[in-house]
């Protein structure tokens, strides 16, 4: 036994069906609206540039074997940097050891220290017998007391 199902019943399903399948334009715009973005985005703002650091130090004479006039000793001194900011510095260093009657022996250098980096700036020079003469008759006016002063200055980024 067949039985013929009648074509308008069939075309009616398959349109049934397509339409349930098929989006729906009011779901879509409403779909389209709500993903709709009003906010910026986040931009990361990097901190301001902050230069610091700290200093100390310590600083010396050694003296020849020989004690020969032009090399009876060496100066030294050692100037201990840390970079406490969040920027690279430039730094300027100086050291200074006295002389009685004359202008103190100065030394200078310029170091480029990263943030949290610990540097050691080191200087020498040869002394010769009246500087090393010169340096303990200082000492000797001023209650022993080894006169070497250091500085140090950020220059700038």
């Amino acid at each position: 036994m067949n039985k013929t199902i009648p074509t308008s019943l069939v075309a009616g399903a398959v349109i049934g069906l397509l339409a349930a399948c098929a989006p729906s334009t009011t779901n879509n715009q409403t779909n389209q609206a709500s993903v709709k973005h009003n906010s910026k985005p986040k931009v990361k703002v990097p901190p301001a540039p902050h230069p610091d650091g700290t200093y100390s130090g310590s600083c010396d004479y050694t003296l020849s074997n020989s004690l020969s006039e032009s090399n009876a000793g060496t100066l030294v001194g050692e100037v201990d940097l840390v970079n406490t900011g969040n920027v690279t510095t430039h730094v300027k260093v100086r050291i200074t050891w006295p002389q009685e009657g004359f202008a103190p022996i100065a030394m200078t250098r310029v170091v480029k220290t990263r943030p949290g980096q610990h540097l050691a700036v080191r200087f020498h020079t040869t002394a010769s017998q009246s500087v090393i003469s010169q340096l303990q008759s200082w000492q000797d006016g001023h209650g022993l007391n080894n006169g070497c002063t250091y500085k140090a200055t950020i220059l700038g980024r």
